[in-house]
């Protein structure tokens, strides 16, 4: 098992949270919302945390393909997501029981974009080694994992970025 230990403080709507690994992190949101846009929103942060575990997890899986190898040199993330705010702003107001729940889910219910994977010395990946990468990478990254398993969907494109630079410059 893997563990993790955050502490947090929070005043009004931001929050500073301390790693057990000697780390910072903050959020906030954005003054239309009440916030004073310091830092990210925490769902920001959710998202970075993805792109994050995805790179961290292809590098792995790609240093453990076979026949070949994917030595990855570099990737490129264009991600966007969404969500419906009925789920976390819906629901009857004011609050004061079980029956004012939202009838929407607050997750992320989307997530689209672009993944390009640069390998090493610039060789190309064939699909099917691709296809393999990014089924491999959304089963053993933690945070990916759990946000397919939220329902939340992903239409990522996997590309091959060192065949998309090579046809630039045909």
């Amino acid at each position: 098992m893997k563990y993790y230990k955050l502490i947090g403080v929070g005043e009004k709507n931001a929050v500073t949270v301390f790693t057990d690994t000697n780390h910072k992190i903050e959020t906030d949101l954005p003054k239309v919302m009440g916030g004073s846009d310091m830092a990210p929103q925490p769902v920001e942060h959710l998202l970075a945390a993805f792109i994050g575990c995805t790179q961290a997890t292809a590098v792995f899986v790609g240093r453990n393909m076979k026949p070949r190898r994917l030595n990855i040199s570099q990737m490129k993330f264009d991600i966007q997501a969404c969500r419906d705010e009925r789920g976390s702003l819906g629901g009857t107001l004011p609050i004061d029981n079980d029956s004012t729940l939202p009838d929407f889910p607050s997750r992320i219910k989307l997530v689209t974009g672009i993944i390009e994977v640069m390998l090493k010395n610039n060789e190309p990946i064939a699909k099917k080694e691709l296809m393999l990468l990014e089924k491999h990478v959304e089963a053993r990254c933690p945070v990916a994992n759990m946000m397919l398993s939220s329902g939340c969907i992903f239409q990522i494109k996997w590309v091959d970025g060192n065949n998309k630079v090579r046809s630039h410059l045909i």
